[in-house]
Parts: C-alpha cells; sequence; structure tokens
C-alpha cells in the first residue's frame, strides 16, 4: 500500500494535473475528478464519469449526489478538475459544464472550492468567477513540471495504465476464453452435495485452508479454480477467507491470486470470487480496482450483497481501516460458523 506520494503535487495546477493519472491509477476520460485536500495533504481522490450529453437541468442533481457521496471526507477544501469525453465540445454549452454545476451547488462552509480546471489534449484552462458563474482562462502545459512529477512517482514505484478499460481487463478480459469452464464450476458444485453435515464441515475447513495457502503464497493452481470459486460462494467459507485477509495475510500478494482467480472465470460465475478480490484492493489502498472488481461482481450479480455493500463504501469514500475495524470486531470463529 503506498502511503506517501512522492512528488509536491499540490504546488500548483501543473503538478497535481501531471500526478492526477498516477493518484487514479490510469488516464482518466470523459471524467470528472474532485482531488480533496486536508491541511496540505490529499485526503482523497474521487473520480465520477462525466455526465451523459443533453443531461440539463438534471446537471445540479447529478452534482449534488457527487459531493454527498463524499461527506464522510474530512477536508478543508477541494480542487475540481474535468476531463471531456469530447474535448472540441467543451466548451460549447458552457454554462452547463459538470464543474459549472458542481460549482453551483457547493455548499460546505468548512470546505471551499479552491480551484477549477478543465483538462484538454493540449493545454487546460482555470476557471474565473467574478460574477458567480465560470469562465476560463487558457494555459499551456508546463512540460518540465510535468516530466519532473512523472520521474518522481515512477522512481517511487507508482505507474498508471492508459485506461481505466485496461485496470477492468485485469480481472475480467473480453478477449480472452475463461480458464474455467461452466461444466467444470456445475460438477464442482454437484460433488459439495453432502449427505452429513459433518462432511460439509470438514470440506468446508479444507478448501479455506487451501484457499489461504494460495493467498498466502500469490499462486492459484489452475486445478484447484472451480472448487476455489464454489467454495467462495459459500458464505462460511468466503468469510473466514475475509478473516484471514483482513488479519495475518499479506493483500498484495493475495490481490495476486485473486485477480488470476477472476480472470479467468466465465461470465455469470465471478460476482464472489470479484468481491473478495474488490476487499483486497480496497485493504491495499487501491481504490481503483477495488471499483473495477466490485463493478465486475455486481455486474454478473447485481443483488449480490455484500458486493453493494462494498460499493458503497467505496462510493463514500471510507478508508480500508473501515473494513479493518469491522473484522477485527469479530472472530474468527464468528465469521466460520455465523453470528447466530
Amino acid at each position: 500500500m503506498k502511503t506517501q506520494i512522492p512528488a509536491p503535487v499540490l504546488r500548483s495546477p501543473d503538478h497535481l494535473i501531471a500526478a492526477i493519472p498516477f493518484l487514479l491509477g490510469f488516464r482518466p476520460r470523459a471524467s470528472v475528478v474532485i482531488v480533496w485536500i486536508d491541511s496540505g495533504t490529499i485526503a482523497l481522490t474521487q473520480r465520477v464519469d462525466w455526465p451523459a450529453a443533453g443531461a440539463g437541468a438534471s446537471l445540479d442533481s447529478w452534482a449534488s449526489s457527487v459531493i454527498h457521496a463524499a461527506r464522510h471526507v474530512q477536508a478543508h477544501g477541494a480542487v475540481l478538475l474535468g476531463y471531456p469525453g469530447d474535448p472540441e465540445q467543451a466548451f460549447s454549452t458552457a454554462l452547463t459544464l459538470p464543474l459549472s454545476a458542481l460549482s453551483r451547488v457547493w455548499t460546505d462552509s468548512d470546505c471551499e472550492v479552491l480551484d477549477a480546471i478543465l483538462v484538454l489534449d493540449d493545454c487546460w484552462h482555470c476557471a474565473e468567477t467574478d460574477d458567480g458563474t465560470l469562465a476560463w482562462s487558457a494555459r499551456a502545459f508546463d512540460l518540465q513540471i510535468s516530466a519532473e512529477v512523472s520521474d518522481d512517482f515512477m522512481y517511487s514505484g507508482w505507474s498508471f495504465m492508459a485506461s481505466r478499460e485496461e485496470v477492468c481487463a485485469e480481472f475480467a478480459d473480453p478477449s480472452r476464453p475463461p480458464e474455467v469452464s461452466v461444466l467444470e464450476l456445475e460438477q464442482q458444485a454437484q460433488a459439495r452435495t453432502f449427505a452429513q453435515s459433518a462432511e460439509l464441515e470438514q470440506w468446508r475447513d479444507e478448501v479455506i485452508c487451501r484457499i489461504s495457502t494460495s493467498l498466502t503464497t500469490g499462486t492459484m493452481p489452475g486445478a484447484e479454480r472451480a472448487e476455489f470459486t464454489v467454495g467462495l460462494r459459500d458464505i462460511r467459507v468466503r468469510d473466514a477467507v475475509l478473516w484471514h485477509l483482513a488479519g495475518e495475510l499479506d493483500a498484495n500478494t493475495a490481490l495476486i491470486a485473486l485477480r488470476g482467480l477472476v480472470r479467468g472465470l466465465p461470465e455469470g460465475h465471478r460476482a464472489p470470487a470479484a468481491t473478495v478480490a474488490g476487499i483486497c484492493a480496497w485493504l491495499t489502498g487501491d481504490g481503483v480496482r477495488a471499483s473495477a472488481a466490485i463493478e465486475i461482481a455486481l455486474a454478473d450479480e447485481p443483488e449480490y450483497g455484500l458486493a453493494l455493500l462494498v460499493s458503497t463504501a467505496l462510493l463514500n469514500g471510507l478508508p480500508p481501516r473501515t473494513w479493518q475495524s469491522t473484522m477485527e470486531q469479530l472472530s474468527y470463529d464468528a465469521c466460520r460458523n455465523g453470528l447466530g
């Protein structure tokens, strides 16, 4: 988990713009980014999709929901950055731009909008608000600052991908056929029909142990992927694995194994494994990959309860410590056998 930002990203807009792809993990497009700042440090980097064309009067409602989602963030100021999907049309409807809407509905007197910046392909535009509306003043990128910030981040081990789609492809790549077939999963599920409850409990303990071993080593044996997938669909197995994950397991290593597991699964069978992968990414402090994994889980099963819970936490900007604190209050026995 990266806890230190390696460059003075708040020194100027050029510094901040150069740092955004590293902070998000990908180069944003058709996005609005809010950088929440507290005592000179970044408290949260929040990204949302650029509103659909023709949103019109609903932009204020959209802006209110974006701000409300980060209501738990402790910050004294925020910088708004817009990355329009079609830069050539960025100023065609200036009064309804998302940044204008955010500025209009911003009502928190304890947290002020420090700057509003529209980032295009070859320049950025700073907002000026003399008459209460946003007017835009163009600035050329300072290429020397961009290079220095990038060098600082890369030297410290940070990187980013070309797009959010590339991040999602780490968990579900539509260009690759699944490594686990639906038939294998069905056969594993049928094999888990036990005549006696003692046999079920023994299998649960065994698969919990083997999944935990895989997460410890960062490997996911191909021969066990189908059984592990079926195992994680069992709530008692899943919650016991999550207890280990929040405790003694290294989340960065575990994420390698979980990412490989989810990527190899067919559509319709990813939700439990993808949710565990999302929680794992959240624990490493990687909100981008956490959101991508949870999005995949909910695409497979829109009503999957744990994925909905984690999605809400991520949308509200809750830190990973929130999940860890919750798990610390539970015993292994409570996770393995249920609270009742």
